[in-house]
């Protein structure tokens, strides 16, 4: 008779419980992978927070033209709307911010025509050879990622590791825009180039594949097809997915339909939500609300399949509208940082409506690397923080002062005090419309002499950038269209920027 020990039983079950563990680890942490968080980040182009209705500011570039966003209105009410949200006031250096949670003292990017690595050909210019950008960290903790729409990066598109792309031209990303009459388009026919998508099996080369549109396609409509595309597929292979969508809306183009220069009308719709063949009146208040339309879209997409309780959107601009304050005149009070942010998340994030807290563009990759747990580089730091510990409730705070700069000038709020790019301080207690800031005096409360002197070491942890080089050169060509711009204000105020040594 055979023993238990003779028996191949014991060695069959030695085998299989650990064959059955490592099967039920494996899904355990392919559950996990899944679990985490989806996550949508829409940067809508050249809108002020003053633009979006449910901000309640006064002075909106559409004047009294109607603008109703309800999408965005429920989202104040259900999720997060930051009062006092900053970006830069110029798209490059807010790309940089973004996409990598640092400020310009360590990216370079300080202007759209001062950008320390591109104007040197010893550096490599490209953000992700030097930082961790978003689509780094999120490929790296397992996620699936896509981005869309305005390229505008300097680098290759492999640097930054996004799965898939759909680009409209920017840096050579795409084809050129369609054109009529010799004017570009970016709204209507306007050029892509796909990488790596699964229905286009051209698309896998090192060349783009220029995807082809006609006078009746509508860039934004397009992108929205591709994202709502690539969530389905990932939700399908039960992957978290990234997509970072870049939008143009808000941005000016050349109207075909009035043969100006401003903000084209955008597919007329329905009550159902479906084209009716016209387009809209022009203006930024049709942007604003085709925004509005498309952010619904994608919140019913996701609903219906069902992960609308897994995904956080977050939706902002990269500065402000151009009548209002883009550019160089943007350093003058907040007028060119002042930036709409909105974040959902039903079934993760806490509800709070309005939040008077500060907060930071920069702090959109360190939120995302700690939702999708992202693993950083050993001794890598961010300028920005985590909004996770606020957003879920943890805590009630987010931070002391947001800071901005565009060329050498360099803007710092606190919660009572700001300091402007000319070096003129407001106070800004009770008020969150800055046409209500008050200048503040020779001599100051308490409460403002103590940030007054918070800025002063803030200044001084983020100096300037160096006055001197072929960057420097560049930028001082190109902004030379402003020179007389700030000469008038600082002859205006010039007396006033004085108040306090620490610039």
């Amino acid at each position: 008779m055979k023993t238990i020990h003779d028996s191949p039983l014991p060695a069959l079950k030695i085998f299989l419980i650990p064959l059955l563990l490592f099967s039920a680890v494996s899904c355990a942490k392919k559950e996990d992978e899944y679990r985490k968080p989806n996550i949508i980040v829409i940067m809508a182009d050249d809108i002020s927070a003053k633009d979006f209705p449910s901000y309640g500011l006064s002075d909106p570039t559409y004047g009294d033209a109607p603008c109703v966003t309800p999408t965005l209105d429920m989202i104040k009410q259900e999720g997060v709307q930051f009062a006092h949200s900053w970006a830069t006031p110029l798209c490059h250096p807010t790309r940089g911010m973004i996409m990598t949670g640092r400020f310009a003292t360590r990216t370079g990017w300080w202007s759209n025509e001062f950008d320390i690595r591109a104007a040197d050909p010893n550096l490599d210019p490209g953000l992700h050879s030097f930082n961790q950008t978003f689509g780094q960290l999120v490929k790296n903790a397992g996620y699936a990622s896509q981005m869309v729409g305005k390229w505008q990066l300097y680098g290759t598109k492999e640097g930054f590791e996004f799965d898939e792309y759909v680009m409209t031209p920017g840096n050579k990303a795409a084809r050129a825009p369609a054109q009529k009459n010799g004017k570009p388009s970016f709204y209507w026919n306007p050029g892509y180039a796909l990488h790596n998508h699964p229905d286009y099996p051209e698309s896998a080369g090192e060349e783009a594949l220029q995807f082809e549109t006609t006078w009746d396609d509508f860039a934004a409509d397009i992108e929205l097809k591709f994202i709502k595309d690539f969530i389905s597929r990932q939700h399908a292979a039960e992957k978290p997915f990234f997509v970072y969508w870049p939008a143009h809306m808000g941005h000016g183009n050349w109207d075909y339909v009035y043969d100006r220069m401003g903000n084209p009308g955008v597919p007329e719709r329905d009550e159902a939500g479906n084209r009716t063949g016209k387009i809209t009146e022009p203006g930024m208040n049709v942007h604003v609300q085709y925004l509005d339309y498309l952010t619904k879209e994608l919140i019913d997409e996701l609903n219906e399949m069902g992960i609308l309780d897994n995904t956080i959107i977050i939706l902002t601009t990269d500065n402000a509208t151009t009548p209002h304050g883009k550019g160089m005149k943007g350093v003058f009070k907040e007028t060119g940082s002042l930036v709409p942010l909105y974040v959902y998340g039903p079934g993760l994030i806490k509800t709070r409506g309005e939040t008077e807290e500060l907060v930071s563009l920069a702090d959109i990759c360190p939120t995302i690397a700690d939702l999708s747990g992202a693993t950083l580089p050993e001794g890598y730091e961010f300028d920005g923080i985590s909004l996770v510990p606020f957003l879920t409730g943890k805590t009630d705070k987010t931070r002391e002062w947001i800071f901005s700069y565009n060329g050498v000038c360099r803007m710092v709020r606190t919660k009572t005090v700001m300091r402007d790019g000319i070096g003129l301080y407001w106070d800004i207690r009770d008020q969150k419309d800055q046409a209500f800031y008050e200048l503040v005096e020779m001599d100051p409360d308490p409460e403002l002499k103590k940030d007054i002197e918070l800025i002063g070491k803030i200044l001084s942890s983020y100096p300037p950038p160096a006055q001197s080089g072929p960057a420097w050169d560049h930028y001082r060509q190109e902004k030379d269209n402003h020179r007389e711009w700030l000469e008038r204000l600082e002859e205006e105020w010039g007396d006033k920027c004085q108040h306090f040594n620490n610039d």
